[in-house]
């Protein structure tokens, strides 16, 4: 959720829109933050992979990734 939430001020999105393009849902991050997901929907490792990824191909060149949070490599050229 820290990532969504850089990633949407740096590029001026709202969790929301940035909760659609990198988990395929616009209220995905929102359920999740607030519990609404539970253990039977939450994240799985698998998922979490795959947004982790979306960030790491996506975050814009001209904003710092996080220190504190290890960075997956990109696997494509910057998309967002």
């Amino acid at each position: 959720m820290f990532l969504a939430e850089v990633f949407g001020q740096g590029r001026s999105l709202s969790r929301k829109t940035v909760s659609l393009y990198a988990a395929g849902r616009g209220g995905y991050f929102d359920d999740l933050k607030s519990g609404k997901l539970g253990s039977r929907f939450g994240i799985s490792e698998e998922r979490q992979v795959k947004i982790f990824q979306w960030f790491s191909d996506n975050w814009p060149p001209d904003l710092e990734w996080p220190d504190h949070i290890d960075r997956p490599d990109p696997m494509k050229e910057h998309a967002a």
